[in-house]
């Protein structure tokens, strides 16, 4: 019956495209106005008898009425196929249009997309806009609408960078992918939306202490959400209630509310009619959108930071570390492990074993295999001169740590260098440090797996007998090889249609929504939004009708 109602919509979406192009004149009579508005009381109500359905499945009139909407929309779908005909007979007739060219007109319609999905491609693509160019027009929305005297206490907080003393500093730094990794011990950080605020000014006022990590989401959001604003209103009063409760939120809830308004703005860009939806004991979607045939919702799930399994593993790692930091202190190495078995299974006394082996050679240069796996061991200058960067840029990493920040062959990066008085430095005394990564069928998959889970929860949320627009954004913080699988294990899951969901309701169109916050060279801050957008067969007319990329960042006029 659902199937049916989604027939009839594409029917119905078909006629409109040639309707309302303006390129073309019909004749009269023209009846598809009125089928359509018959069409969609028909899925409302279907919608409605399903739900009940679902409560009392086993109700007799229930069945009955569900028959004969069902025959009453069938009715409808046939008239509706005879004005498809006639509109395409007039339009052969009148124009001598062939279905070829009919065929083009039709995908014209329709968005077009590149298949640039991979991470060395992503990473080519130029930038659009500076973030400084940006993010002070975002400023100048939000600040107003937040407390002047919760946001000074708030930069009390740690939020800039801080080199200059052993305790209490950022002079070790935890990569995983290009995810940092705070200590469990790091001072407290101001809240979720006072970094972003806080953050965006420092970037604005040209400080080099400025987070080079969590700084290009940070300034992303402010830039984005900014943007919306004006709009937030438009999405209804939940919309407005959520935003203002902003500063009460956790992370997480601050996390998932920004991307939904971010999310709720583009649609009403793209001209929906659409409103936030209050939380309920029922299945509550984030949206219904209101200008369509059919009930239709929008359904947003967003997930920061890394997977449980990847900052479990990448924890061990820190203990193992921590286990040896004498050593590393004391001998100034950089040591490469590759696991061939999960860093859990390496007991810390057995790790820093090995690395005193190491450490105790004469060489410069020298490799150890081990039972869970093979390390080198290379020494660092105790004094070095490098080209003068911020700590930790991009270009300071690559030149000390031969780490690539962007395109690593490495799952993680655990490196430290004694305390400096500048962000800024041409020189540095002590650098040691540990790269390591796990090569595995079972780390890959675990890795990947995440993300559909996360498209199973948004389609849980769709309420029966309606249609679902599934919105999910990640942080693509993995190495080259875990992010392309990642890629990949979604692309094969679409392919071999591993995507599923109850009966009772239709996902027409999923846009993944792959974010990578990243700085490059000396520090400068960018974030890439590269999207997936993944439609049912025979609704691909629903990209001209919802956005994709979301992070709606615009240059001041």
């Amino acid at each position: 019956m659902l199937g049916l109602a989604s027939h009839v919509y594409c029917i119905a979406v078909f006629l409109c495209c040639f309707l309302r192009s303006g390129a073309f004149a019909l004749e009269p009579p023209n009846s598809t106005d009125k089928l359509i508005d018959q069409a969609s009381k028909l899925a409302r109500a279907i919608a409605a008898a399903l739900k009940r359905l679902e409560k009392s499945p086993k109700d007799p009139e229930l069945r009955a009425e569900l028959d004969r909407l069902q025959q009453e929309l069938s009715t409808i779908d046939a008239a509706l196929g005879a004005e498809q005909r006639r509109c395409l007979d007039h339009l052969k007739s009148e124009y001598g249009l062939d279905e070829e060219w009919l065929r083009q007109f039709e995908e014209s319609q329709r968005p077009k997309f590149g298949k640039d999905y991979w991470n060395s491609e992503i990473q080519q693509v130029p930038s659009t806009v500076r973030l400084e160019d940006v993010v002070a027009a975002g400023l100048e929305q939000l600040l107003p609408a937040v407390d002047a005297d919760w946001l000074k206490e708030q930069s009390l907080l740690r939020y800039r960078q801080k080199y200059d003393a052993v305790e209490d500093s950022n002079c070790r730094l935890h990569l995983v992918g290009r995810q940092r990794l705070l200590s469990t011990s790091a001072p407290r950080r101001p809240h979720r939306l006072a970094n972003m605020l806080l953050t965006s000014t420092d970037l604005l006022a040209g400080r080099h202490d400025v987070d080079l990590f969590d700084g290009p989401m940070l300034v992303s959001e402010v830039a984005g959400l900014g943007a919306a604003l004006p709009l937030i209103k438009e999405l209804g009063s939940e919309a407005t209630k959520k935003f203002n409760a902003l500063p009460s939120m956790t992370e997480r809830d601050v996390v998932s509310t920004v991307y939904e308004l971010l999310v709720g703005a583009a649609c009403l860009r793209m001209g929906r009619a659409i409103e936030m939806l209050p939380t309920s004991n029922e299945k509550t979607p984030d949206f219904r959108v209101h200008d369509l045939a059919v009930p239709m919702v929008v359904e947003c799930k967003r997930r920061e930071g890394l997977s449980k399994y990847a900052e479990t593993e990448a924890r061990h790692v820190e203990r193992l570390y921590e286990a040896a930091a004498e050593l590393f202190e004391r001998h100034h190495p950089l040591i490469e492990v590759d696991f061939k078995t999960e860093a859990a299974a390496v007991s810390a006394d057995d790790f820093s074993k090995h690395v005193e082996l190491l450490c105790d050679s004469w060489d410069d240069d020298v490799r150890e295999d081990t039972p869970w796996g093979t390390m080198t061991l290379r020494r660092l200058p105790i004094l070095r001169r490098c080209t003068t960067t911020r700590v930790y840029s991009p270009a300071f990493l690559a030149e000390v740590f031969e780490w690539n920040q962007v395109d690593s062959d490495w799952d993680g990066l655990l490196c430290e260098i004694e305390p400096v008085k500048s962000p800024v430095v041409s020189e540095i005394r002590g650098a040691r440090g540990l790269k390591w990564r796990y090569d595995s069928e079972t780390a890959r998959t675990k890795k990947a797996r995440s993300l559909i889970s996360l498209w199973g929860d948004a389609v849980r949320q769709i309420p029966t007998g309606e249609m679902g627009c599934v919105y999910i954004s990640y942080t693509e913080n993995m190495r080259t090889a875990h992010a392309d699988a990642r890629t990949q294990f979604l692309l094969d899951a679409i392919k071999k249609r591993d995507l599923f969901h109850r009966g009772t309701i239709r996902v027409p169109l999923t846009v993944i929504s792959r974010l990578y916050p990243q700085a490059l060279g000396n520090g400068a801050l960018e974030m890439i939004e590269s999207v997936i957008p993944m439609t049912q067969v025979d609704y691909d007319h629903m990209l001209g009708d919802f956005p994709t990329q979301v992070f709606h960042i615009e240059p001041m006029v």
